[in-house]
This record gives structure tokens, sequence and C-alpha cells, in this order.
């Protein structure tokens, strides 16, 4: 609950307005890249590039909601079922590329 005259500056806050945000704004920018993926698989747009990597398309959106940078990230998170947070996947994905 949100308390201005609270001894520390978390209380001052509203924590419900970051949850909000961080879940909106990821969505958003989420569904506007699955509309644009969508709009390259209807028009048929993948023969017009030849180096235009359909996983990457159809996997765009979800990489983005998720937070990741890269759809590299997005498969080692799928196949590792013991990581829990995207900063330990973040951290865990360098570890592994340095060792490779």
């Amino acid at each position: 609950m949100v308390n201005p005259d609270g001894p520390k500056a978390i209380a001052k806050l509203c924590p419900r307005a970051r949850k909000s945000v961080s879940n909106f704004i990821p969505r958003g920018i989420s569904f506007i890249s699955m509309v644009g993926s969508r709009m390259v698989e209807e028009l048929e747009l993948y023969n017009l590039q030849e180096d235009l990597d359909k996983s990457l398309i159809n996997s765009f959106s979800i990489t983005v909601r998720k937070g990741f940078d890269s759809v590299e990230k997005l498969e080692f998170a799928n196949s590792s079922n013991s990581i829990y947070g995207r900063v330990e996947l973040h951290m865990l994905y360098d570890q592994n590329g340095e060792a490779n």
C-alpha cells in the first residue's frame, strides 16, 4: 500500500505502478512485433530478402516479451528449466558463451 509518510523510500512509491509498467510496456512492444511478424508471414515476404531468418521472425515477439535480446537466449532459456530469472539466465548464457 502507498504510504507517503513511510520511513523507507520504497513505501513512498506505488508498488503496483512498477508492476503495471513492467508488464504493459513489454507486452505492448511484443504485440506490435507480433503484428509485424504476422504481416511478413501473410504477405509472404520471406522471398524478397534472401537472408531473412524465418525462425527469427517467428520467435521475435516472444523474445521481446520475455526480455531477451536474442533468439539464442530464448532457446537457451527454453532448454534450461532450472533457471528462474531473466538476469540469472543472461549471466549463465554469457558464462556458457565464454566457455565455448
